[in-house]
């Protein structure tokens, strides 16, 4: 019989043990570390996090001492559940954090939604689906005029109305009140976010990226130039049978030191040509990509570079 997880005085259900279980039978060879987090580790306002190591294949799982329950554990878990299923990841490399913060929580919020409804199948109780998370949603909104303060509590406005939906009806007044420019904005992106029925990786990839040049479409409003979501790294990449078939060059395009990271050094990009959308980045061998990008099938040239792929 297999011990169960313990972490400080609580111990995981039965209920958790198999999701944990279904996890680690997705990718046996990939760590997953859940521990008590330290008190610099996480915000005050977070419960749990789960971070996810894209280039070292670990993740872990951080929760803060007093929300050890079963629906905040799950939730945590459920993440590494649907990047093991080959859902998407953002990463940044070079980006500025306003960026990089926005493009997490559009990620969160088509996340959240899948979470929310995988924990329903599992039966997880939903206690903090309680009415002092909608009202934290809720709260402090008013239109300010300033991208950097509005954009959050647009994307606020969004996560509630799309992932919480069914107490949606009870709060519309509220946010239409108090906030109407950014509730017109948040339906906006809600609008293009539920255009498909996100049931794949590859339709949820299609929903990240609507969101994303929505944003960039408000941020317009503001005066504001391109945010550069097209630089954001979504892995894996995915692609049909037929595209691993084509010459890489057909399905792939190559941006030579397209990134500047903090020590100024450059970094090359892979770009899907269909969407415009960062899907690698390329560090040491960018010259040498120029030559073969236009020779090998796209199958060879993900297998020779080590490249993450996902099938469509």
């Amino acid at each position: 019989m297999q011990n169960k997880i313990k972490l400080g005085n609580y111990i995981f259900t039965d209920n958790l043990m198999e999701l944990y279980n279904d996890i680690m039978s997705l990718n046996s060879h990939r760590a997953l570390d859940i521990r008590i987090a330290a008190e610099e580790e996480l915000p005050d306002i977070v419960a749990g996090r789960c971070n996810i190591d894209l280039f070292n294949n670990t993740s872990t799982i951080l929760l803060k001492d007093y929300s050890l329950d079963e629906f905040t554990i799950s939730h945590e878990l459920l993440h590494e559940y649907l990047f093991r299923n080959g859902y998407l990841v953002t990463c940044t490399l070079g980006l500025n954090e306003g960026v990089e913060f926005i493009a997490g929580y559009i990620d969160d919020i088509i996340a959240h939604k899948l979470i929310l409804e995988e924990q329903n199948k599992r039966g997880f109780s939903s206690n903090i689906e309680s009415k002092g998370y909608m009202e934290f949603l809720c709260s402090n909104l008013a239109d300010t005029n300033n991208f950097e303060k509005d954009i959050f509590q647009i994307l606020r406005m969004t996560e509630f109305m799309y992932v919480y939906d069914k107490y949606k009806n009870e709060y519309l007044d509220y946010l239409k009140q108090n906030s109407f420019i950014n509730y017109g904005y948040a339906c906006s992106i809600l609008e293009v976010i539920i255009k498909n029925n996100i049931r794949t990786p590859f339709e949820g990839r299609r929903a990240l990226i609507r969101a994303f040049k929505q944003v960039e479409n408000i941020a317009k409003e503001y005066g504001i130039d391109a945010l550069g979501f097209d630089l954001l790294i979504l892995v894996p990449m995915i692609v049909s049978e037929h595209q691993l078939e084509q010459v890489a060059f057909t399905v792939l395009e190559f941006r030579k030191d397209a990134i500047t990271i903090e020590d100024s050094d450059k970094i090359s990009t892979l770009h899907l040509r269909s969407d415009g959308q960062c899907c690698w980045f390329i560090e040491n061998y960018a010259d040498e990509i120029e030559g073969v990008i236009n020779n090998m099938l796209l199958k060879d040239f993900l297998k020779e570079y080590n490249i993450a792929f996902a099938i469509r």
